[in-house]
């Protein structure tokens, strides 16, 4: 059986970003073509891992699974069972560390940049930079509880959109709340309601989430 070293400088060694960048534009592009698809695949962080042991990973269907008559489809589940394993509990705290504070992507490899990044009380997102393609990533992860890193549920780390050209913080925190109210809260039309949802938005580290907040619901959809 083949051996998987999760060494975080192994894993970095390996990573290739530029297949790992297609997955996240097909992702994105699965999102807006087949939603009920889209929300049955696996947390991105798992392709961080999977792009530094593979260069081709076959697209993953609604069960989870890959064509098995490659490599990656006879080897996939030994992947993730490893990585769940008790022994690789402090790998996966540390990833789960940089994915929370929006530092994950660079540490992989240096194609990446993070431009914004808002940890809120429900969710954590970021605005990452891409250099080779010229793209701008919106990356979300929802950790429930930041300080209790052995309960998260690894698969709520999603890609959600992609831009040609670098956006204002303030475009950025406006389509946080259209994401949270659209695919979180289920709303397609009317505004977050003050009272209500803005608690999800309270700041942890970061007094720009509350500026940004009260900006962003003053003129949401106007």
């Amino acid at each position: 059986m083949k051996k998987y070293d999760f060494n975080l400088n192994t894993l970095k060694k390996n990573f290739n970003f530029k297949n790992f960048c297609e997955e996240l534009d097909y992702l994105v592009g699965l999102r807006y073509e087949n939603w009920d698809l889209y929300k049955e695949q696996v947390g991105i962080y798992k392709y961080l891992i999977y792009f530094s042991f593979y260069q081709k990973v076959p697209l993953l269907n609604t069960v989870m699974e890959a064509d098995d008559t490659s490599e990656f489809g006879k080897d996939y589940h030994i992947i993730d069972k490893e990585f769940g394993s008790k022994k690789n509990s402090k790998i996966r705290e540390e990833i789960i560390t940089k994915i929370a504070d929006g530092s994950i992507f660079e540490f992989f490899n240096d194609n990446f940049k993070l431009i914004y990044h808002f940890p809120m009380n429900c969710f954590v997102a970021s605005l990452i930079y891409s250099k080779f393609n010229k793209t701008y990533y919106h990356i979300v992860f929802h950790p429930f509880d930041l300080k209790k890193k052995k309960d998260f549920d690894y698969s709520l780390h999603h890609v959600i959109d992609f831009y040609d050209k670098k956006i204002s913080e303030k475009v950025f925190f406006n389509d946080i709340l259209k994401y949270y109210r659209e695919d979180v809260l289920g709303f397609n039309d009317g505004k977050l309601i003050k009272g209500r949802d803005e608690h999800e938005f309270q700041d942890l580290y970061n007094k720009k989430v509350n500026y940004w907040r009260k900006i962003a619901y003053d003129n949401f959809d106007k």
